[in-house]
């Protein structure tokens, strides 16, 4: 069974806690822990991607998912991801 941790202090949590959020909804898979990050892109520094990188490459069993901001943006992590070997979606 998934759950769902909402954390009190961010904005985004507050926005959907009385949202009906599922896997299935975003086709995100079942089996997979899914570590969440929905920072705007300016956030998103070389150095923070990399330490998601690893934090993926240390848990073989998850995936990031991360806020589609802008198709640069979009188009820059694709690249980054494929030069690391990440599979991507």
């Amino acid at each position: 069974m998934s759950e769902l941790a909402f954390l009190s202090a961010t904005q985004l949590a507050a926005k959907i806690q009385n949202k009906e959020i599922s896997r299935e909804k975003y086709n995100l898979p079942i089996n997979k822990f899914i570590f969440c990050c929905f920072n705007n892109s300016y956030k998103l520094l070389p150095n923070i991607f990399q330490a998601w990188i690893k934090i993926l490459n240390m848990n073989q069993d998850s995936i990031l998912w991360l806020a589609e901001n802008n198709d640069l943006c979009k188009k820059n992590i694709i690249t980054l991801c494929n030069a690391k070997c990440i599979k991507h979606c």
